[in-house]
Formats: C-alpha cells, sequence, structure tokens
C-alpha cells in the first residue's frame, strides 16, 4: 500500500497485528520504498521464523533492531 501525506511517501504493509511503514521524502520512488519494505518483511519474517506479529517482535527486539540497523545506511 502506498500513501501521500504531509510532503511524504508512505509505503506500508500489515501482517496480523503489526503494521509496517517505510517513510521517504515526496521526490522518492515508490518502487524503491517497496523494494526497503519488503526486505524489511522478509528479513523480520526470517528472524521471527515465519511468526511475524506483534507479540513475538516485541519478545524478539534484538533482533528487530539488527535488521533496521542493518537495512538503514548510516543508522
Amino acid at each position: 500500500e502506498i500513501a501521500f501525506f504531509g510532503g511524504m511517501t508512505i509505503v506500508y504493509k500489515s501482517s496480523i497485528d503489526l503494521f509496517l511503514y517505510v517513510v521517504g521524502s515526496s521526490y522518492e520512488n515508490e518502487l524503491m520504498l517497496m523494494s526497503v519494505l519488503t526486505c524489511l518483511f522478509e528479513s523480520l519474517n526470517h528472524v521471527l521464523r515465519k511468526n511475524v506479529e506483534k507479540r513475538w517482535l516485541l519478545e524478539n527486539m534484538d533482533g528487530a533492531f539488527l535488521v533496521v540497523d542493518e537495512i538503514v545506511d548510516g543508522g
């Protein structure tokens, strides 16, 4: 899903009770933001052993922070 709000481009994905968002400027390529979101979701899917939901994410925050740190350049 793609949304535009306040001069920002927002792509998001939901899984059970968890919503993941990637936000970029209005000049960012939507396909590139979607690629980052897909990478984030697939990485969390792997780290959480296919249990991408709020409870498992909260119990494995160290792994989630590691995933985000690796995706974000300059973290």
